[in-house]
C-alpha cells in the first residue's frame, strides 16, 4: 500500500492508495461514520488490540521480530457519537 503524507502550515493529510485487491478490501473498513483522531503510543507488535507501536523486521533466521518504536503514530477510528436528542 502506498502511503503519502502532506504536512503544511495549514493542512495535514495522509493518503492510503491500495495496490492489491486485499488492500482495497482493507480500506473499506474505514468509513465516513468513523471518528478519527491520533494518539502516540509505545508497545510491541501483537495481535492484541491494546498493544501497538512497533517496528517489525525479519531477522537472520527468517522469523519476524518486533522492536519497540516510541514515536509511532497510530490513527484511531471509532464510531462517531450520535448527538443526544432531547424528547419532550
Amino acid at each position: 500500500m502506498k502511503t503519502s503524507i502532506l504536512i503544511t502550515k495549514d493542512v495535514k493529510q495522509i493518503m492510503f492508495t491500495p495496490e492489491s485487491d486485499a488492500e482495497r478490501e482493507a480500506l473499506k473498513y474505514i468509513s465516513p461514520n468513523d471518528e478519527i483522531h491520533t494518539v502516540i503510543k509505545t508497545g510491541v507488535f501483537s495481535d492484541k488490540p491494546e498493544v501497538f507501536g512497533a517496528d517489525v523486521y525479519e531477522c537472520q533466521g527468517g522469523y519476524y521480530r518486533a522492536q519497540e518504536q516510541k514515536d509511532s503514530v497510530m490513527f484511531v477510528l471509532t464510531p462517531k457519537k450520535k448527538p443526544h436528542v432531547k424528547t419532550l
